[in-house]
Formats: structure tokens, C-alpha cells, sequence
């Protein structure tokens, strides 16, 4: 998917810390402005107020067709939709409320054979919509140009808008939207911890009255953090719970924490709880390549096949993100202690294989366990899978330094086979943060799919079980 590349950067206004962007990019990293914008204010602790995107899609499925997947025709709906919300925080769409009071101005050229004018088009109807003001933004297009065109920052245009631009006051109104506390920055000086329901929509409504009060209404939000950006309010006002003192003086730290209490459904100042999810250890399993630590892949010390595997997941890797990788073997106690860094472990092979497997498992229980008796199966919740020929791909804590465990095995090799080759090689696959595979998968793609879903904050399977 895309990512920003930032060819120049401008002050907005001397003595201030904002930013204008100048992007020069394709069409993915175009998208990547979108989605990083609708994201987060902030680049580099810089807040940013005006951005000039050219031709970006809206998201993957509008710009690369899902529809003609044959996997389709053999899978449960509801099982595509769990899938499919293992990408849904890449849908720029579904988040552009994030980016209402940022001056904007698309450009596209009416003759671009790449992506098509309708995507910017739509992006514009969707923001003026929110904004409830048909005009706030127009759409700048290039007449006979194409997907790129060499004056496409340059030209007067977008110079006599940067001109016509200055610094805006917060609104008076907004609206936080998110499906992954992993995937959204500060917006608004709110940063979103936990929602109640993983990958679920979640929004935070805030209005501003003239006495200096923030009202907000929240859905589907367990906790939240104030960064420092919030403006700062005499007082806080959130779904009834009143809260004062928070002007600017006591939020600038950024570490005031509101957790809404389980049993009397009441918002409290208090950090979320040690054993559940925060923004930290949310997934999807795409979220392995997100880490600045060396990817650790773990496998058994007798099988050449566990070191061709390791060695390709490594390669991929490299490939597509210039990462680094380091292979070692479960019995390697020295160089796997070395390895803790914080970031992701890969674990490799069936459970009487890998020794390390058991011992994460029933260090860190999550819903997940392998049941052996003279075939393994492998037991998800109450419901057991043991056909020959299932394999499973996890994410699950691994021990107290934060680290992450991604486990893939299987009911045989067969199993593994099938399970390790949904391991993401970048984002935009639709991979959950459990998936259960069959050996159908060869022939029949997301029909060979047995299970999928998600953890829910304590860390217990929910989904397609």
C-alpha cells in the first residue's frame, strides 16, 4: 500500500509548527498521503494544515477489483467480512472526517488512464458532505493531462492557493473515526487507545460550547489519550461524566488517560488495564512489518523445509520492505535470548516440532491451544478443527517485553503448507489476526478458509469460529 514520500516542506506561517507538504509521488503514494492525513495532524511533530494530493485511489478494492476472486463463489459472506476488515483502516473513505479542517486541494488530469478521475472526484463529495458545505472543496482538474503531469505543484494553481491560505481556527465540531488504535495517530490532541469491539467502527464526536466545555460522545471506544495537542477545556464532558481542570497547563504532558469502567459503564481517569489491548499490541498480523526491531523467526532444529520457509518469509521481507531478518533455532536458547528487542518473532512448525510453541501458549493463553492425541488438532474457542490438512496462522503476546508472537503451524505439513503462505508479504492482504486453513485452499482460495476473526481486549477469539 502507500506510504508518503515528502519531496519538500514548507513553514505555514513563521513562528508556528505547521507544515505544507509537497508530494511527488505515483499513484500508491498518493493514496498514502490520504490515508496518512486522515490518520494523524502530525509529521514529524509538525501540524499540518494544508495538503495537495494528486490521483489517489480510494482504497485497494475500488482501485484493484476483488470482485472476480473465484474464492468468492465458495466462501461464507460473513466470512469475507471478517476478512475484510483486516484492511478496513486502509479505507481512506471511511476516515476522511479526520481531515475536515485541513485545506485541500486534489488534482487530477481528465485524461489519467491509471487511476481513474472518479476516485478524487468521490473523495471531494464525501469531504464536502462532512464539511456540509458543497464548495469547501473543489476538485483542480488538468485539462487533456494524464496520471502525471510535470507542473503539477508548480503551476499557479495550486501557487495561488497556498497564497490564498492561512491559519485556521480549530472547529468548533468534529469527529474521530477509526477501525484500529494501531493504525490512527493524534487527532484533535486525541489519541485513540482501545475500542470496545476490535475492528469494529469507533468515533469520537466532540463540540465546543462558548464556555470554554468540550462535550463528546463516543461509540464503540473503551479508552483514550490526551496528547499534547489537545487545545486544552475548563471542563470535559464525556457521554454525561464531567471532568475538570484540563486546560492546557494540565494536558500539555499528553499523558491523561480516560478508560471507561466495565462494570458501571462510567468514564474514569485511569490507565487501561496491564492484561488487556491497547494501541500497542492491536494487529492485524500486517502490523509485523510496522516494527523497527529485526524480524526473529523461529523454527525447529531438525527440518530442511522450516529453513526454506524462514529463509523465503526473510526474503519477502527484504524484498518489500528492506527489512532485516535473523533466523534461529527453538533449542538455540543462547542466540534466542539475544534476540529480545521488543519487536515480532515468526514461530515455525507443528507443536511436537517447535518446542517453544507449548511454552508461549501456555504462558500467554489466548483462546488458542493445539489438542494431541493421535492426530493434533487445533482448538480455537469450543471449536476443534482436526481434518489432515488444516494449518493455522495466529498473533498472540509473547512475554513480558512487549514482543509479539506470530504462530504458524498445523494438524500436519500438509497443514502448514497451506497456513504459512498467508503470512502477509506487505499490507493489503486480508489477513486477520487468527486464520484457520484446509488443504482446499489450494483450489478454491478464501472457500478453503475454516475459520477466521480477531481477540477481543482480553485477549479471547472471536470471529468466523
Amino acid at each position: 500500500m502507500g506510504k508518503m514520500w515528502c519531496s519538500h516542506w514548507y513553514n505555514f506561517k513563521s513562528g508556528t509548527n505547521a507544515l505544507f507538504l509537497k508530494v511527488t509521488a505515483t499513484a500508491d503514494k498518493e493514496f498514502g498521503i490520504w490515508l496518512c492525513i486522515s490518520r494523524t495532524r502530525l509529521l514529524q511533530d509538525f501540524l499540518i494544515y494544508i495538503v495537495v494530493p494528486a490521483a489517489g485511489y480510494l482504497k485497494i478494492q475500488d482501485y484493484v477489483s476483488f470482485a472476480n476472486w473465484v474464492g468468492n463463489s465458495f466462501s461464507d459472506p460473513s466470512l469475507r467480512a471478517v476478512l475484510e476488515s483486516a484492511i478496513t483502516e486502509y479505507n481512506n473513505d471511511l476516515h476522511l472526517s479526520n481531515m475536515i479542517d485541513i485545506a485541500v486541494l486534489p488534482r487530477v488530469g481528465t485524461e489519467d488512464d491509471n487511476v481513474p478521475p472518479l476516485h478524487t472526484r468521490k473523495y471531494v463529495r464525501i469531504l464536502n458532505g462532512l464539511m456540509k458545505n458543497s464548495t469547501a472543496i473543489k476538485t483542480s482538474e488538468a485539462i487533456g493531462q494524464g496520471h502525471w503531469w510535470d507542473s503539477v505543484f508548480t503551476d499557479k494553481i495550486v501557487q495561488d492557493f497556498l497564497i490564498k491560505q492561512h491559519e485556521k481556527p480549530s472547529p468548533r465540531e468534529f469527529c474521530i473515526t477509526s477501525t484500529n488504535p494501531a493504525g490512527i495517530g493524534s487527532v484533535n490532541g486525541i489519541h485513540l487507545e482501545q475500542i470496545t469491539v476490535p475492528y469494529r467502527l469507533a468515533k469520537i464526536k466532540g463540540v465546543e460550547s462558548n464556555e470554554n466545555i468540550l462535550s463528546i460522545k463516543t461509540t464503540n471506544v473503551s479508552s483514550f489519550r490526551l496528547t499534547r495537542h489537545f487545545k486544552g477545556y475548563q471542563k470535559l464532558v464525556i457521554d454525561g461524566d464531567r471532568f475538570s481542570h484540563l486546560e492546557k497547563i494540565h494536558t500539555e504532558k499528553g499523558n491523561v488517560m480516560f478508560s471507561m469502567d466495565k462494570k458501571s459503564k462510567r468514564w474514569k481517569l485511569e490507565q487501561v488495564k496491564s492484561t488487556e489491548r491497547n494501541a500497542a499490541n492491536y494487529g492485524p498480523i500486517h502490523r509485523m512489518y510496522e516494527s523497527k526491531s529485526a524480524l526473529t523467526i523461529v523454527i525447529p532444529e531438525k527440518g530442511d523445509h522450516y529453513q526454506h520457509v524462514a529463509l523465503q518469509i526473510a526474503h519477502d521481507w527484504y524484498l518489500y520492505g528492506r527489512g532485516d531478518s535473523r533466523i534461529v533455532y527453538d533449542g538455540d536458547s543462547a542466540a534466542y535470548d539475544k534476540c529480545s528487542s521488543g519487536g515480532y518473532r515468526v514461530y515455525l512448525g507443528l507443536p511436537s516440532e517447535n518446542k517453544l510453541i507449548d511454552q508461549i501458549i501456555s504462558d500467554k493463553p489466548c483462546g488458542i491451544e493445539f489438542e494431541k492425541s493421535t492426530l493434533t488438532g487445533i482448538k480455537v474457542g469450543d471449536k476443534l478443527y482436526n481434518d489432515p490438512g488444516t494449518g493455522i496462522l495466529f498473533m498472540q503476546p509473547c512475554n513480558q517485553h512487549g514482543e509479539m508472537a506470530i504462530i504458524i503451524s498445523g494438524v500436519d505439513l500438509i497443514g502448514f503448507d497451506s497456513a504459512w503462505r498467508l503470512l502477509p508479504k506487505r499490507t493489503g492482504m486480508m489477513v486477520p489476526e487468527w486464520i484457520v486453513t484446509s488443504n482446499e485452499m489450494k483450489s478454491i482460495g478464501l472457500g478453503g478458509v475454516l475459520g477466521a476473526g480477531y481477540f477481543d481486549n482480553e485477549w479471547k477469539p472471536f470471529g468466523f469460529i
